[in-house]
């Protein structure tokens, strides 16, 4: 189980606002042109032999911040939740296949879906596929290795559609490399096989 705290802080940049607005807009006469927004979140984490189920809500409170003329924004709730099975292909554990699923939903935005797909071998190196609902990438392949036990190093390559949006022009795919390090406590055998939810 986890809480966390969070401190935002926003800010108007009035000097790139005036070339836009008009000279008499409100908004550039406001009495401060920082806000600072307090909100908290809660998460937990359920693990098995081969499985794992966990969701995080952050920005529970909906803070608000009031800017001028008593207008105001908010931060809105966003929640997280994620899932993944091991299948053991064979019975020395030398293919695993594990799906895996992510969901992120908000009041002001539709529901979005992350589907992983990973074949792993002999637990240290893996490929695999992500399919994305409403994004502008939709498909990725992978691949990543395990060196000691410890230090993961993964490749991503994302399958972009046409331009959907002035940020996806000029970038047809695009490439991530992913750099970890995992802790393992070398006296307890029990922990050592369980897996990250993330690499």
């Amino acid at each position: 189980l986890g809480l966390n705290g969070n401190a935002e802080q926003y800010g108007l940049n009035r000097d790139i606002l005036a070339k836009s607005l008009d000279p008499g807009d409100p908004l550039l006469n406001s009495s401060s042109a920082t806000k600072m927004a307090f909100d908290a979140g809660f998460s937990f984490y359920v693990y098995g032999d081969n499985w794992s189920v966990g969701a995080f809500g952050d920005n529970l409170f909906e803070s608000r911040m009031t800017f001028y003329n008593n207008s105001q924004a908010k931060l809105y709730r966003h929640f997280y939740g994620m899932g993944q099975l091991e299948f053991e292909l064979d019975e020395d554990r030398t293919f695993t296949l594990l799906p895996a699923v992510l969901i992120k939903a908000t009041t002001s935005a539709q529901v979005q879906f992350d589907l992983n797909l990973n074949l792993i071998h002999m637990d240290n190196k893996w490929i695999g596929v992500h399919y994305r609902n409403n994004q502008t990438h939709t498909l990725s392949a992978n691949a990543g290795f395990l060196i000691n036990e410890k230090l993961v190093i993964g490749y991503a390559y994302d399958f972009l559609p046409n331009k959907q949006n002035n940020f996806s022009s000029g970038f047809n795919n695009s490439h991530e490399i992913t750099v970890g390090f995992r802790f393992i406590k070398e006296t307890n055998n029990s922990l050592r096989n369980i897996r990250c939810p993330i690499l």
